[in-house]
């Protein structure tokens, strides 16, 4: 299979299939609004379509800064899982961003609706190259861990490139943070 990325264009049926697959790959709680995340536009943020055999298979929502880059949203369409595309789509965003890349999954909490998901959620981060940095990011009041590739992520690079993407209103309504540690611990009682 042929798996390219190419940058969005906002034309209507484009848009149209984005909002239709943001919905569906997110559940409320960890997504921003639509109208935030369309706005995220370049040079502050990249928004890349990512096609499989010519077909609309994906997407990837980079927030880059200064020698890192935060996959903020990634998602396949549900029909097309379980056939690479994800993996050689990471792969190619790898190469564009040098590999200096980080991004948030749900902390593995086994009492978790979810638990095996994220389990092999982040199995698949892991075979891509991604490693588990000891990090906790807290955005909307829900808290991930990171996994990313290379050092782990420092305080201020992180705010800014998320006060920079984001723009001040999002980012005020986002609340971001991050520290040390694992997520996991955080939340126990």
């Amino acid at each position: 299979m042929n798996v390219t990325l190419e940058p969005f264009s906002f034309g209507r049926e484009d848009k149209k299939w984005l909002k239709k697959l943001f919905l569906s790959a997110f559940p409320r709680v960890e997504r921003p609004p639509f109208w935030v995340f369309v706005r995220m536009r370049p040079p502050k943020a990249a928004l890349w379509l990512i096609r499989a055999d010519g077909q609309k298979a994906g997407f990837f929502s980079v927030l880059p800064g200064r020698g890192l880059a935060y996959v903020y949203l990634f998602a396949v369409d549900d029909a097309l899982r379980g056939r690479g595309i994800g993996s050689s789509a990471l792969r190619q965003l790898c190469s564009l961003y040098e590999g200096k890349l980080f991004l948030a999954i749900e902390p593995l909490m086994p009492e978790a609706p979810n638990y095996f998901v994220r389990v092999r959620r982040k199995a698949f981060y892991e075979r891509n190259g991604f490693t588990y940095l000891h990090q906790w990011i807290r955005e909307s009041g829900e808290t991930y861990s990171l996994l990313g590739i290379g050092e782990p992520v420092p305080e201020k690079g992180y705010l800014s490139l998320m006060r920079s993407g984001l723009g001040l209103l999002a980012f005020r309504i986002v609340r971001p943070a991050i520290g040390p540690g694992d997520a996991e611990a955080l939340l126990r009682p």
